[in-house]
């Protein structure tokens, strides 16, 4: 997957020439950018012959970490004793870097806690050479939804292969609601939060191939959201974490004034709970009661009177999961923004559409303003 962003560099030589020592050299990189989910990202490195020359170890470090090695490498070859432990097995050199002067350092499987300022220190016996500041920022994967989608996956490749025998997978969204655990041999359904119960699966055998993606169904707006995967072995211990942004395009619906009817689309998973109650609403301009589902039959002494007479949904909705609605015979006073609702101990349902109702006199104006900007030309041409 490629950067995402403008890499700057500029050199600053400090101090004077004192007893032959020439002070170090600082050179700063700012604006690198790349995908959580790349394979890797290659923070660049390279200083003169005369800095190289004769050096003697090459460290990468994060001053913002406890432990702050990232890669350490010798004449010698790689000492990674005091590496920190979250880039274990992901960082790489080239063989020659001390002999070339390229320094640069391959990142393995980058994720959003890689995100920070690096440093590439050249050393001589101890003493520092020249130095490279590299801000690197790993940006959350984004996927984007469309109304009426059946489904959206939310991709997640494991940097752990093979999973070990026991581990577990975990998806939660921002709210540390867990949407979707996978455990081999074990069933977890009834752990997750009642929005996302029925609503989501996983690929099988991801300990072999590697592929923790999630396919979350019938998203809606209310599913936008940051969501996060992460993996624990046998005990408990984190191994991986990555991230996934969603985006929802809202639901609009728009229609002419004098039209029959008018559809407001919802679509959710098959057999809802017995207990479900299903609530229309227009919140804005004003808030009104559209249609109220209760106790598995319809209440039209709930709705306001603007409605009464006017809706209409599928029957056995709670089995088909077809909860839109039929109004009928809308008006520009019905244009605003409705919302459907489903409630249970079991689930969870929310959908938001945006219903615009135009004026017929100014639909027939639009088009004939859009006929003369296309006849234009025409009659240019012609008197031409």
């Amino acid at each position: 997957m490629r950067a995402v962003g403008v890499l700057l560099c500029f050199s600053v030589f400090t101090g004077v020439f004192m007893e032959d020592k020439e002070a170090p050299r600082f050179q700063a990189c700012l604006g690198l950018e790349v995908y959580e989910g790349a394979e890797s990202v290659m923070l660049p490195c390279q200083v003169p012959e005369d800095v190289y020359r004769d050096a003697t170890a090459v460290v990468w470090d994060r001053k913002d970490l406890s432990i702050p090695t990232v890669h350490l490498r010798l004449l010698s070859g790689d000492d990674l004793t005091k590496q920190n432990v979250i880039y274990f097995n992901r960082t790489s050199m080239r063989a020659n870097a001390l002999q070339t002067g390229d320094l640069s350092l391959t990142l393995r499987n980058p994720i959003v806690n890689d995100t920070g300022t690096y440093t590439c220190t050249i050393r001589k016996y101890g003493q520092d050479q020249s130095k490279t500041h590299l801000q690197l920022k790993v940006a959350v994967v984004q996927v984007t939804a469309e109304p009426g989608d059946e489904s959206v996956v939310l991709t997640c490749r494991s940097t752990v292969q093979p999973l070990p025998d026991g581990a577990k997978v975990e998806w939660k969204d921002r709210n540390e609601r867990k949407v979707h655990i996978y455990q081999k041999d074990s069933e977890q359904a009834e752990k997750l939060h009642r929005r996302y119960r029925n609503r989501t699966e996983m690929k099988k055998d991801p300990q072999k191939t590697g592929d923790l993606s999630l396919t979350l169904k019938y998203p809606t707006n209310t599913d936008r959201d940051t969501y996060t995967c992460t993996v624990y072995g046998r005990e408990g211990k984190e191994l991986m974490e990555k991230q996934v942004e969603l985006k929802i395009k809202e639901c609009q619906v728009e229609v002419v004034e004098g039209v029959e009817s008018v559809l407001l689309p919802f679509k959710t998973t098959e057999n809802l709970p017995e207990d479900s109650d299903v609530e229309w609403k227009r919140h804005e301009p004003e808030y009104m009661k559209v249609y109220v589902y209760e106790n598995g039959s319809d209440r039209p002494d709930k709705q306001d009177d603007h409605y009464r007479g006017r809706t209409e949904m599928k029957k056995d909705l709670l089995n088909t999961g077809d909860l839109s609605l039929t109004l009928g015979h809308p008006t520009v006073g019905d244009s605003g923004r409705y919302a459907c609702e489903v409630n249970s101990k079991g689930a969870w349902r929310y959908k938001r559409v945006w219903l615009t109702v135009k004026e017929r006199d100014q639909v027939q104006d639009q088009a004939e303003d859009n006929n003369t900007i296309e006849m234009t030309p025409l009659m240019d041409q012609q008197s031409a």
